[in-house]
């Protein structure tokens, strides 16, 4: 009895080793998940405020962000003062009802864009924002697909010389391929803006199918009275604060169009400044507030 006694304890004891190593890469595992995650996020910000500051001056020099979860987001010295600007997307508070799905081309739409943009950076273009609006009920052949991406290559090309000449860090809209080739719009904007490299890499992009609101005062609205509630928590780290609320109409639940209206009205906001802008426009507006 006692041969097998020890038999069992050392299987009990492997089975455990291999539980816990099971354990232990699990966890390694969810860690890099969440750390890359993070990283993600960082970076996405970090692009957001970047495009901010070729529209509005920023309110000084930029401080070293502790992490994503600092709040505000990022925080610059201003003279004796700590200023802050906090970030936050906008999305629809619903999608519209028998709005049909598209998921089935995103895969070829992308597959399209991504070979135009590893040609590009081939042939030696320089680096460029582009982004690709599909027309969603043309349906794409398999042989058809080669065309839309030369077609999308050739019209950059074709517009090279007025999309490097921008300066001011709006993006151009250019005239889509022609013959047609299932893509409606591209919009291009330069990697270097008055001589600041804000890209060193192509980044060309599908905008997601969707319809675009037109006016949005209640989505933003609700998007800074959020913020409102947490504005006493950011006063924490900065003596003063603002608000930048972006949009990006290349996703489906961010097609927000801004209009003559929303600029004249008058929101409630805690914040310092409070800023709307519109990634794939380049536009930005600050708007009309009045204390909560």
């Amino acid at each position: 009895m006692e041969k097998y006694e020890v038999f069992f304890t050392l299987i009990t004891l492997l089975g455990k080793n291999k539980c816990q190593t099971g354990l232990n890469l699990f966890m390694k595992t969810k860690v890099k998940m969440v750390n890359n995650q993070a990283d993600r996020k960082d970076k996405h910000e970090q692009f957001h405020l970047e495009i901010f500051s070729t529209l509005q001056p920023l309110p000084g020099v930029e401080l070293p962000r502790k992490d994503i979860s600092q709040k505000p987001d990022f925080l610059f010295q201003c003279g004796k003062s700590v200023i802050g600007i906090e970030h936050t997307e906008i999305k629809k508070l619903g999608s519209l009802p028998g709005s049909p799905s598209f998921a089935e081309l995103k895969g070829i739409h992308r597959s399209i864009v991504r070979k135009a943009g590893h040609l590009a950076a081939k042939h030696g273009l320089p680096p460029l924002n582009v982004k690709v609006n599909f027309n969603p009920y043309y349906r794409f052949k398999l042989k058809g697909n080669q065309q839309a991406v030369q077609g999308l290559l050739g019209t950059v090309k074709k517009n090279l010389d007025t999309i490097m000449g921008m300066d001011t860090g709006s993006s151009i809209k250019i005239d889509p391929p022609n013959p047609f080739v299932g893509i409606s719009l591209v919009y291009v904007t330069p990697g270097t803006i008055n001589g600041k490299v804000w890209l060193n890499n192509h980044r060309w992009e599908t905008m997601e199918p969707g319809v675009v609101r037109i006016g949005f005062i209640p989505e933003l609205q609700a998007a800074i009275t959020k913020k409102n509630k947490k504005h006493n928590e950011y006063l924490k780290g900065c003596d003063k604060c603002w608000l930048l609320v972006v949009a990006d109409r290349t996703k489906a639940d961010q097609k927000f169009e801004f209009t003559p209206e929303m600029k004249i009205h008058i929101y409630e906001s805690e914040f310092e400044k409070t800023f709307f802008m519109e990634i794939a426009e380049r536009f930005l507006a600050e708007l009309n507030t009045k204390k909560a």
